[in-house]
Parts: structure tokens; C-alpha cells; sequence
């Protein structure tokens, strides 16, 4: 739970290569990942950012404009999405810089890795002795390195790793929890994280004293959410409050947080259903997989070997009938794969963009979606004609 951040460029790598992650364990720790799909998450929700969208072709990266046109022509080994400081991780021959918007480098590469500039303005970097943060002027602001270290949340703190235990520093770098956890997760709106003490330890809750307030008693924790925690204990799953008290006691075979309409999916006689907050099932054990309401009340779910979606009431929107299927998007579209194919449908089951890629994205804010056709990227708009014809070999999305 804890460790690098997962950052869209390891979903990447983990999507495209194919690599065997589970759904569940996806969900658990929020990648936002539809199964199956090259879907892969912007922090700020377009698939532009800064105006540009990072591209590979010849085996080198440069950018593109929404016009499809090269506003930096290729030549790097790896680059990756413009920050809103207006720089971008970029390089080659193992060592990465930030590069301007004119492809030139403001920060020399001098780093082993990095990561995108965070809303703070700093971007974490790893040279041989561990990771750092720097500033817009390529500057360390703290003297020390860590073993780990995470982006700073909005409370001004972040998660770093010394020696192999986690804890939180403040803006300064001064340790406000110290490293003493071998796992420690991001805290939750009511000012509680997810923490084990030793590797063989149980889970528990942490203040941001570093005290823990909820006992070391789980085999397994989720963060809050809506305002009850999913936890574990031996093989069977539950809901506990602020207090650590069940609200609902441990039944289920598997279970995942509670969604803004109030419900949660839960498996129970090897079948999913979804469950209020006392523990009682609005939609009855049905599916052979669930996954959370969206916030506009749509839930994924599968029967058998086919998806399908369905209301907060377990009315189905559209019944179970693709190969795979992912979220609906702003636009009303969700990506759906039928016969092998990738497509997009409405909610009444049309499809609006029918099934022709071997991969796609979701549609992003800014109105594209990225998909695959002959084993090259594109970028096509709302009504599926192409922004951007298929021609890359990658775009970071």
C-alpha cells in the first residue's frame, strides 16, 4: 500500500504489457482501470495537457498539438504530459530532465527517473541515494533523500520511506509522523490512514499524531469512504466506523467501499450484490462481479461472461451482453468491446461508435479518446471521426 506512487506512466506499462492485475485488486487500490482496456488516468482530466499530448513514433517521443501537428518533433527516449508550470519529464540514455514547451531543457538531466510537477509545484526525482523533491528551478528543497516518497496531499504533508519504514513530513521536511510504519496509506477526510507497524503485523488506523486510535486488528484495511472503512478480518470481510466499532460485521467473501448513492458491492454465496449501511441488500446476489456506483448511479457489472450496467435500483440500464465494458464518461459514452473489438455505446445500449479498435481509452474532459487500430494510436472525437489518424507507436494517456 505503500511504495512509488502509482502514476499513469506505470499504469502504462502494467496495461500495455499486458501484465495479469486482477479487477478486484484494481479497484481495491483505485486505479480507476476499466478491465481490459487501455484505460489510464489523467491528473487533470484531459488527454491535452498543456495543450500538448506526448507521442511516440520511430521509437522516439515528441509531442503534438490537437491538431495532430508536431509541436516538438521526436527525440527523446521517454517523455511524458506538461505540467501546468508549463514543463515536462523528458530524456534519454537513462538519465531524464524537464523540458520547456519549446522541447528545450530548463532543468538538465541530471536524475535517474522523475515524476510530473504536483499541484504544489514540486515533481519527486530519484537519483542513485533515493528520491528527492525539487522545485520549478530543478532545486532540492530539502537536504535529505528518501528511500520512497510520495506527492504532498492538499494538508501540505507527504508520505517518504527511510530505512524501510514510512511517515509523513511536512512542507519543510521536517517529519510530522515519524518513520516507523511498514505500510502506511493516505489519510482519509476524517483524519485517519491505513497503518501496520512490522512486516508480519496487522492493519490498523493511525491519527496524524502517528498514534493509532483504531487497534492493529485487521488482516486487511481500506481508507474512508463515505464514512465507513471495508476491513478484513480472517477471510471474511466488514465495515467498521470512525471508532473502529462494525457496523457491519464481518459476512461477506469480498467487498469493496461504499459508493456516493449510499451502496456498496459485495459478494456473498460466491454471487454479487450491493449492500446499504446497515448491512442490508438493496440489490440482491446476482452477478458474477460488481463494481462501484459512479457517481451519477451507474454501476458495471457481469453475469456469466458478459457485462452489462444497471441503476441504483439493480435495474438494468443495459443488460449484460459485451465481452467487457468500462465507465461512462462525461459525453455519455462508455467503451465497450464486442467480438474482439472496442466501440462505444450510450445508455440505451446503441452504439455510437461502433467496435472497430483493439484498444481504447475513455473519453477524456477535453472531449478525445485515444484508441488503437493496427497496432498504432490515435485520437478520435465524440463522433468517431479521427482527430488524429493512427500512426504512433505509443500516447501517454
Amino acid at each position: 500500500m505503500s511504495g512509488k506512487p502509482y502514476s499513469k506512466r506505470i499504469i502504462n506499462t502494467l496495461i500495455i504489457a499486458g501484465a495479469a492485475i486482477s479487477v478486484a485488486l484494481i479497484i481495491r487500490f483505485g486505479f480507476g482501470i476499466a478491465e481490459n482496456t487501455a484505460e489510464r488516468s489523467k491528473k487533470d482530466g484531459n488527454l491535452f495537457r498543456e495543450g500538448y499530448a506526448a507521442v511516440c513514433e520511430n521509437e522516439k517521443w515528441g509531442y503534438i498539438n490537437e491538431s495532430g501537428e508536431y509541436a516538438i518533433f521526436p527525440q527523446y527516449e521517454k517523455a511524458f504530459d506538461f505540467a501546468p508550470n508549463g514543463l515536462a519529464l523528458a530524456g534519454y540514455g537513462s538519465k531524464y530532465g524537464y523540458i520547456n514547451k519549446s522541447g528545450k531543457y530548463e532543468i538538465d538531466r541530471k536524475f535517474k527517473y522523475g515524476f510530473d510537477f504536483w499541484i504544489n509545484g514540486l515533481a519527486i526525482v530519484s537519483k542513485e541515494n533515493g528520491y528527492g523533491y525539487i522545485d520549478s528551478s530543478g532545486d532540492y528543497v530539502f537536504d535529505r533523500t528518501f528511500d520512497d516518497a510520495w506527492d504532498f496531499a492538499a494538508d501540505g504533508t507527504a508520505n517518504v520511506s527511510i530505512n524501510g519504514k514510512y511517515g509523513y513530513i511536512d512542507e519543510n521536511g521536517a517529519f510530522v509522523i515519524d518513520p516507523q510504519f511498514n505500510e502506511l496509506c493516505a489519510f482519509a477526510e476524517n483524519g485517519l490512514a491505513v497503518a501496520k507497524t512490522e512486516r508480519n503485523d496487522k492493519y490498523g488506523f493511525i491519527d496524524r499524531n502517528g498514534e493509532y486510535v483504531i487497534d492493529r486488528r485487521f488482516d486487511y484495511a481500506m481508507g474512508f469512504v463515505e464514512g465507513l472503512s471495508c476491513v478484513k478480518e480472517g477471510k471474511l470481510w466488514g465495515y467498521i466506523d470512525n471508532t473502529g466499532e462494525y457496523v457491519i460485521a464481518p459476512r461477506f467473501e469480498d467487498a469493496l467501499n461504499f459508493s456516493p448513492n449510499g451502496l456498496a458491492a459485495v459478494k456473498e454465496s460466491g454471487k454479487y450484490g450491493y449492500i446499504d449501511k446497515i448491512g442490508n441488500f438493496v440489490i440482491e446476489p446476482q452477478f458474477d462481479y460488481a463494481r462501484d456506483f459512479s457517481a451519477e448511479g451507474i454501476a458495471v457489472v457481469r453475469k456469466g461472461h458478459k457485462w452489462g450496467y444497471i441503476d441504483s435500483s439493480g435495474n438494468y440500464i443495459i443488460k449484460p451482453q459485451y465481452e467487457y465494458a468500462g465507465k461512462f464518461s462525461e459525453n455519455g459514452l462508455a467503451a465497450a468491446k464486442e467480438k474482439g473489438k472496442w466501440g462505444y455505446t450510450d445508455k440505451d445500449g446503441q452504439w455510437k461508435i461502433e467496435p472497430r479498435f483493439e484498444q481504447v481509452s475513455d473519453f477524456f474532459d477535453d472531449g478525445y479518446a485515444v484508441v488503437k487500430v493496427n497496432d498504432r494510436f490515435g485520437i478520435i472525437d465524440s463522433d468517431g471521426s479521427y482527430v488524429v489518424t493512427p500512426r504512433f507507436e505509443d500516447i501517454i494517456f
